[in-house]
């Protein structure tokens, strides 16, 4: 084996192979690096110190560049923002780039010798980048962003709102940089100094009295702010109050139960505060308490009391700007230990409690005394006028255990008290008998035995010998007071939250095994794998609740109430059909079990519709009154006899007792979405969840802080109102295409053309326009029917010309989407590359020849028609496909004025035929045509878009999709539970 020679030059250099040497040498003699360009080297000067030193040490003093340096602007300073372009000087030496105008012109010598200074090029390139102006600024705003972690639309916001001030030539120069100076600059403009709220000290009772700092706002001051927005107040729209008289006692227009002031409770208000009624006006106070997290699984908490008033109409009472603050209850663990909690007694824990409510309500009932908002300038819409303005409470927004707490009775719910329900008289063990008999809480007598400390009588009623707080607010001359005014029951926590979990609860755990769960999860997710109709959601569809689970129904931990009704909807349509059926027949032992679950659950979610009606009754009626008050004793009769509870105390609930009163909360305060708690507690997030972010949420000053974070949020929204209230946004021209505007095809949906070719012996053949068409856009089943209809029409007058100037049969223009009065139906095999959505519709046919078929008038199939033409016509559904309209006008553009023309529907159609399913759904078949060889293919037909009537739910009752049951319009539910005639 021979050696190998040794490189001398390697052996000298201590490597294994010389280095390349380039043109751009570093000058330090112990570094021997070299490089292609001189970018090259200034990021090695950047990178060594040691090398940058000799460089600068051998730097000679140099003057001015020669070439002058362009103008730059200020906001582009080379300095500030080093880029480079295509007009700069190429580099290729340093020397090159220096010149000496001053040494040739006489001037002044550089006395910065041995300073290395880099042009605004070289800075550009030291890292390896280059930027422009729109790069740097977008970067930088991104990164603020970033550093406040705020969420990603603000650029957009932050972008078009420096758009806008740059337009109406902003100088950018704000002679108030801290929110301080700002808050009270607008404080001072609006003349709300007053608006603040303050810290008055409670003292609590105890063995050792304490003080605390309650947060409050004045009433009066609030209230002026809440009358004085102009976006709530300024449009009659909003308020609910007689367009011809806003200042009068409000009369209802249909003469029906619907808003607040249609209630008995108003009618009594008025009578009992108007003495002068052109002077005089009436506005009621809502109030709302409940306490919320600041975030979820947090321990930091917040308990507001805000208010409102019902001459704002429902839609606006379910904002954030119609509500303002009127304080904050403390949290008194600050103060006390728990051990320290535990020896109070319930009494003593009531009587502190209410301390602090006195604190916060102290400005309320001083604004309700006689003559204290007299002579008010008040507008409404366009009308001003000066008024004495009456401020009685109407009821309180909540829970049931903060309504116990605010009637100080007991937030225990044993069936073995004395009084369960904070409104009435009944006994614990008689809250699971629907027929119980029970008698209303008076306020008067309670405070008289207050006042004469009757304790014994007391406890017989589970009433704390508690002065309450709110015994001295006005309730417009109610009797019952306080006991009817906390808390009206409503749908949220007495449904939603309360007996349908529990049902739910029965099914998941008590009936339903471990190894079942998963099979009931598969077959519910088998509806997800249906093509997507309008009323089938995920929960984006507010018409109906959520029927789409991907990840199952089994489990009720962390989810929402709505989620909740939407599981039990989703049982029942699973129950509905044949699979689900079976399955549920399997874990309930028998096929009448699943039918009386089934009817349970129908009879719930009808009655939770029914109580989201929009009017009920007529005032003062007390038979239909105890007509629903009988429908809710047959509905609780029927849940614990089909479907009886063993857990804990059965159905002795107070959840159960408290639907008895619901008919005399519709009868004093209107329907009962008026009290629902839904719209206040996601006010939270606006009230409470966002200013508190801006706090340092720490316990101890957290109301405090939070109450000037509120305030903030109050003047700023004023004053940002107050300068843009004369912008009307129903003046804005509404834009749509032409073609919407004479077919009806929605412009948004998916469109192109289908050219159909025959030619003799052979079957009709078809081609897509490629340049302007998807088609996987389009269903196969109706371009088969299109191709084949059409082929045995005669052809157009003039041939149309389709792909390779072919003459063709017939052109035809295809849509997904007809949009009728704002509501789109829709038939795509492709919606979004998420799969097929083909809306199910109900259809108005022709009754010629198919008399036999007359309509089933329980099945309400001619629902949302009208009722003369309804007895002209037959009905049956139809699944959409797509829309046609065979024209020879070309849509190129949209400015295009196009014929008016025949858009057609292209429906699978169901047969006549139909029967009653369950409480709320009837059953349909598919129709089919016959063809020989015993094949037979769905009843494909063309509609006229007129004779759709409405969306319809429709769920396959078994594979093969034969046969479907349609699940009525939630508006009808309620009708099935009690129709209020």
């Amino acid at each position: 084996m021979s050696a190998k020679r040794i490189n001398s030059s390697a052996v000298a250099s201590g490597s294994k192979k010389p280095c390349l040497q380039y043109a751009f040498r570093c000058p330090n003699p112990d570094c021997s690096k070299s490089f292609k360009a001189l970018n090259g080297l200034h990021i090695h000067f950047s990178k060594s110190r040691t090398c940058a030193a000799v460089k600068l040490s051998k730097t000679p003093r140099r003057a001015k560049n020669v070439l002058p340096s362009p103008p730059v602007d200020n906001e582009e300073a080379l300095t500030e923002f080093p880029w480079d372009d295509e007009a700069s000087v190429e580099e290729s030496d340093e020397a090159s780039v220096v010149g000496s105008e001053d040494e040739s012109t006489g001037g002044a010598s550089n006395n910065n010798a041995g300073v290395y200074r880099e042009s605004a090029n070289e800075a550009a390139l030291r890292f390896g980048i280059r930027f422009t102006t729109t790069q740097f600024h977008e970067t930088k705003l991104l990164k603020i962003l970033s550093d406040a972690n705020a969420p990603h639309y603000l650029y957009k916001d932050i972008m078009e709102w420096g758009r806008a001030a740059r337009h109406a030539n902003y100088n950018f120069a704000p002679r108030r940089s801290s929110r301080n100076a700002q808050m009270k600059y607008l404080e001072k403009w609006l003349n709300c100094q007053g608006s603040r709220p303050e810290q008055i000290p409670t003292t609590l009772p105890g063995r050792v009295p304490q003080v605390v700092e309650t947060t409050c706002f004045h009433f009066i001051t609030q209230l002026a702010t809440l009358v004085q927005d102009r976006v709530l107040f300024g449009n009659i729209d909003n308020l609910d109050v007689n367009a011809d008289n806003p200042f009068g006692k409000y009369i209802s227009p249909t003469g029906l139960l619907s808003t607040i002031n249609s209630g008995q409770w108003y009618n009594t208000a008025y009578h009992h505060e108007v003495t002068d009624p052109s002077k005089d006006f009436v506005m009621p106070i809502i109030m709302a308490c409940d306490e919320t997290y600041l975030r979820k699984g947090g321990k930091a908490s917040s308990w507001p009391l805000v208010f409102t008033t019902s001459i704002l109409n429902q839609k606006m009472r379910n904002l954030p700007i119609a509500w303002r603050t009127l304080g904050y209850i403390n949290d008194l663990s600050l103060i006390q230990s728990s051990a320290e909690a535990k020896v109070q007694s319930k009494e003593l824990k009531a009587e502190r409690l209410h301390s602090i409510f006195k604190t916060i309500l102290a400005s309320l009932i001083e604004a309700q005394q006689a003559g204290v908002l007299d002579d008010i300038p008040l507008v409404l819409g366009h009308q001003t006028k000066r008024v004495n303005i009456k401020v009685p409470v109407s009821f309180i927004i909540g829970d049931m255990q903060g309504g116990d707490k605010i009637c100080c009775t007991s937030c225990s719910y044993s069936n073995k008290l004395s009084r369960l329900c904070r409104k009435c008289n009944v006994r614990g063990d008689q809250s699971g008998d629907p027929l119980v008999q029970c008698k209303k809480m008076s306020m008067v007598k309670i405070m008289q035995l207050v006042r004469e400390d009757q304790q014994e009588t007391l406890d017989q009623f589970n009433q704390y010998n508690v002065h309450n707080a709110w015994f001295d607010v006005s309730y417009g001359g109610c009797r019952f007071g306080i006991f009817s005014a906390a808390c009206p029951i409503e749908p949220l926590h007495s449904i939603e939250n309360g007996i349908i979990p529990d049902c739910l609860t029965i099914l998941f755990k008590d009936e339903m095994s471990s190894s079942q769960k998963p099979q009931l999860d598969s077959i519910v997710r088998r509806l997800s794998l249906l093509p997507r109709q309008r009323f089938a959601s995920s929960g984006a569809e507010t018409s109906m609740p959520r029927l789409l689970w991907k990840d199952g129904v089994t489990s009720l931990t962390d989810l929402s109430a709505k989620l909740k009704v939407g599981i039990m909807f989703t049982i029942v349509v699973v129950s509905l059909q044949e699979e689900g059926s079976n399955f549920l027949t399997s874990v309930l032992g028998t096929p009448q079990r699943v039918n009386e679950m089934r009817q349970v659950f129908q009879m719930l979610l009808s009655y939770w519709v029914w109580l989201k009606r929009d009017t009920y009754w007529e005032r003062g009626k007390k038979a239909p009154r105890e007509a629903a008050r009988q429908a809710i004793r047959v509905m609780l009769r029927e849940l614990m006899r089909l479907w009886p509870r063993e857990r804990g105390q059965g159905w002795e609930k107070a959840k159960i007792h408290e639907q008895l009163h619901v008919p005399d909360d519709i009868e004093r305060n209107g329907a009962p979405q008026g009290s629902h708690t839904g719209p206040t507690e996601h006010n939270h997030i606006r009230l409470v969840k966002r200013p508190a972010k801006g706090t340092q949420q720490r316990a101890e000053v957290l109301d405090k802080q939070l109450g000037q974070r509120v305030s903030d949020a109050y003047i700023v929204d004023m004053a940002y109102q107050r300068m843009t209230t004369n912008y009307d946004p129903s003046l804005m021209p509404v834009v749509s295409s032409s073609m919407e505007t004479c077919t009806g095809l929605s412009s948004q949906g998916a469109k192109g053309w289908l050219f159909v070719e025959t030619n003799d012996n052979l079957p009709a053949t078809f081609q897509f326009d490629l340049r302007n068409t998807k088609p996987d856009y389009f269903s196969t089943e109706m371009v088969q029917f299109l191709v084949e209809h059409y082929a045995t029409l005669p052809p157009h007058n003039t041939l149309p010309i389709g792909p390779g100037n072919r003459y063709c049969h017939r052109r035809l223009f295809l849509s997904t989407e007809y949009k009728r009065d704002g509501v789109i139906f829709r038939g795509h095999a492709n919606y979004r590359h998420t799969g097929p959505w083909y809306d199910w519709v109900m259809l108005r046919w022709s009754s010629d020849n198919h008399q036999q078929h007359a309509s089933d008038a329980s099945c309400h199939v001619a629902y949302g028609d009208d009722e003369t033409i309804a007895l002209q016509h037959l009905y049956a559904p139809g699944q959409i496909l797509g829309f046609v309209r065979p024209t020879p006008v070309d849509w190129t553009f949209d400015n295009e004025i196009p014929v008016m023309g025949d858009v057609m529907a292209v429906v699978s159609t169901c047969d006549y035929s139909h029967s009653r399913e369950s409480v709320f759904s009837t059953k349909w078949k598919q129709a089919y045509i016959y063809h020989a060889g015993n094949r037979k293919t769905p009843n494909i037909q063309l509609v006229e878009p007129d004779a759709i009537v409405r969306h319809c739910l429709m769920v396959p009752d078994e594979e093969t999709h034969s046969s479907y049951n349609e699940i009525w319009c939630q508006e009808l539910w309620g009708n099935e539970f009690n129709d209020c005639t």
